[in-house]
C-alpha cells in the first residue's frame, strides 16, 4: 500500500542510484509493463460484495457486512410496512362489507323481536278472552280460532326471531375470523423478512478490461543506506542497508 504522495520526485542530497535494467531502460518497455499489469488485474483479481438476493441488493464495495446488514433491516422494515398496508386496506374492505351486513341483520332482528313481542301480547290477550269466556259459560269458537291464530304468529315471529339471531352470530364470528386472519398474515409477513435478512450471499465481482484503470506506473528507487566499514582485520567493506 503505497500513496503517490508520500513519494518524493527529486533525490536527497549525495544520493547515489543503482543503475535501471536494460529491460525498462525506455518509456515503451514501462508502457508494454504497464498494459501487463492491467492483464493481470483484470485476469486474476475481483472485489467481494455481500448480496441479498430476495432485496436483490448488493453491498458497497467500502461498506462493512454490520453496515450492509442494518442497510437492509432498513430496506425489509419498509418492504414490510408496505406489504402489511396493503393487506390491512385489503381486509378493512373485507371487514365493512360485512359490517354493513351486520348492522342490516342487527336492525331486522331489532324489528323481528318488537314483533314478536307484539304478537306474544296479542296472544296473551286473545287467550285470556278465551279463557274468561269460558269462566263465564260463554263459549266462542272465533275467540278459541284468533287466540291459535296468535299463537302461530307468536310460534312464528319467535322462529324469525332465532334466524335473525344466529344470522348477527354468524356475521359477528365472520369479523372475528378476518380480523384472525389479518394478524396471522402480518405475523408472516414479518417473519418472511426477518428470514430475509439472514439470506446474504459473498458475490466475486470480477472487473471489465475498461474498469481497469491504473493511476500510477513509474520507476522508483528504495532507499538505502551504503555503509562502509572496516573490519577487525582492518579490511575494507559496503553494505547497503534499508533505510526503513
Amino acid at each position: 500500500d503505497l500513496n503517490p504522495e508520500e513519494l518524493l520526485h527529486s533525490p536527497e542530497p549525495d544520493s547515489q542510484f543503482d543503475l535501471v535494467p536494460d529491460t525498462i531502460n525506455e518509456q515503451k518497455e514501462l508502457k508494454a509493463w504497464e498494459k501487463d499489469l492491467q492483464d493481470y488485474i483484470y485476469r486474476n483479481k475481483s472485489v467481494s460484495l455481500l448480496y441479498s438476493p430476495v432485496l436483490k441488493v448488493y453491498s458497497h464495495p467500502d461498506e462493512t457486512e454490520r453496515d450492509f446488514k442494518m442497510r437492509l433491516t432498513q430496506l425489509a422494515r419498509e418492504k414490510r410496512d408496505e406489504q402489511v398496508d396493503e393487506l390491512n386496506d385489503k381486509y378493512e374492505k373485507k371487514v365493512r362489507k360485512v359490517e354493513t351486513k351486520l348492522r342490516r341483520a342487527e336492525a331486522s332482528l331489532d324489528k323481528k323481536k318488537t314483533k314478536a313481542g307484539a304478537y306474544k301480547r296479542e296472544m296473551a290477550v286473545s287467550v285470556g278472552e278465551s279463557v274468561l269466556g269460558m269462566f263465564m259459560g260463554r263459549r266462542s269458537t272465533r275467540s278459541a280460532s284468533k287466540a291459535m291464530t296468535k299463537y302461530r304468529q307468536s310460534r312464528v315471529s319467535g322462529m324469525d326471531v332465532k334466524e335473525a339471531e344466529e344470522k348477527v352470530e354468524i356475521l359477528e364470528e365472520e369479523i372475528k375470523e378476518l380480523e384472525n386472519e389479518l394478524k396471522e398474515e402480518t405475523e408472516a409477513i414479518t417473519k418472511e423478512w426477518e428470514e430475509a435478512l439472514n439470506e446474504i450471499e459473498e458475490v466475486p465481482i470480477k472487473p471489465r478490461k475498461t474498469d481497469v484503470e491504473v493511476d500510477l506506473f513509474a520507476l522508483a528507487w528504495t532507499p538505502h543506506w551504503h555503509v562502509a566499514y572496516k573490519d577487525s582485520k582492518n579490511s575494507s567493506h559496503t553494505d547497503l542497508v534499508p533505510a526503513y
